[in-house]
């Protein structure tokens, strides 16, 4: 099941209060029910889009490939976040300024990308 995603597991995790998360975190993951989980991590992604993105950046999408690009967004960002924090432990010149980019649009233009190649979008 993609709720048992340890990525969308943690987003889980990160709504509830620090002292829940550090007491009960075993049980949060086993006993909350799924459609709780569901509705947690559709909530954290959609603010977490529409702050990095706007709130105009799916029109351009059809609306019946939202979900899975929203996914596909999401393991872009986990993608950016390695590539970053790759980039950050070598001794490449600029590689602030990579990190910038890198940071700013590549989740993005990754799944643009992604969509096209799957002949989603136009």
């Amino acid at each position: 099941k993609l709720i048992k995603d340890s990525f969308f597991q943690e987003i889980v995790l990160k709504h509830c209060p620090p002292m829940l998360r550090k007491e009960y975190q075993e049980r949060i993951k086993e006993a909350l029910p799924a459609t709780h989980q569901i509705a947690i991590v559709a909530s954290s992604i959609a603010s977490f889009v529409v702050y990095r993105e706007g709130l105009g950046w799916l029109k351009n999408i059809p609306r019946k490939h939202w979900a899975q690009a929203l996914q596909i967004y999401m393991d872009k960002i986990r993608l950016t976040d390695q590539l970053v924090k790759s980039i950050g432990e070598t001794n490449i010149d600029d590689k602030e300024q990579i990190n910038a980019i890198l940071s700013k649009s590549a989740a993005r233009d990754l799944t643009i990308l992604e969509l096209q190649e799957k002949l989603l979008l136009k």
